[in-house]
């Protein structure tokens, strides 16, 4: 029983998945090494001291913000997590650390069932929700009204469940993500 499951693993020799070339790199060394070195920081240029402007460029890409060189076509799991450690060492994790009570609206447009939705938060609290024009999912229009009763009703019975209370940042973090995400796809699909 257990030598079928194990052979059900690839070796440590095989490719990477989805298709990648790459053979996985060898287990890291118990001993700490003192070659290693910690990457450059820098975003858009910049060096460690008053980039913070930098950093919040719109159009600086996460290789940018990470301080990495986006010419390079592999970077490993190591590089990237010293890279977020060496950026996020003063910054705080809004998901680990709200910094208030979560009172904002955030919908997962990507679960969101939309306009066929038989329990619709846009027909049951329709000045929070409306219907986004591109892709016709729902989408929050005000925030701060946590504690409507016509939201909380709408978030209650929402087949799907994608619908948040989340806080202001957390918020900002989830729309920028999703935004870039349906941009990339909607892109894809309908190339002009």
């Amino acid at each position: 029983m257990m030598s079928a499951v194990a052979s059900s693993f690839p070796s440590r020799g095989h490719a990477a998945p989805f298709g990648g070339s790459r053979a996985l790199p060898p287990p890291p060394s118990t001993r700490r090494s003192t070659s290693l070195r910690r990457p450059r920081v820098s975003a858009l240029g910049g060096g460690l001291e008053g980039e913070a402007g930098k950093i919040l460029d719109p159009r600086a890409t996460p290789f940018q913000i990470l301080g990495l060189d986006a010419t390079t076509a592999f970077y490993s799991a190591a590089q990237l997590k010293a890279a977020f450690r060496a950026r996020v060492v003063n910054n705080v994790d809004p998901f680990d650390e709200p910094e208030c009570e979560a009172r904002d609206i955030f919908v997962n447009e990507l679960l969101c069932i939309g306009t066929g939705c038989p329990y619709s938060c846009v027909k049951r609290a329709p000045h929070v929700f409306s219907f986004s024009d591109d892709i016709g999912t729902a989408r929050a229009i005000s925030h701060g009204n946590g504690e409507d009763d016509l939201v909380q009703l709408a978030v209650g019975q929402c087949p799907r469940k994608c619908i948040y209370y989340v806080t202001p940042c957390q918020r900002t973090i989830l729309e920028d993500v999703l935004a870039r995400y349906i941009s990339s796809v909607m892109s894809y699909f309908f190339v002009s």
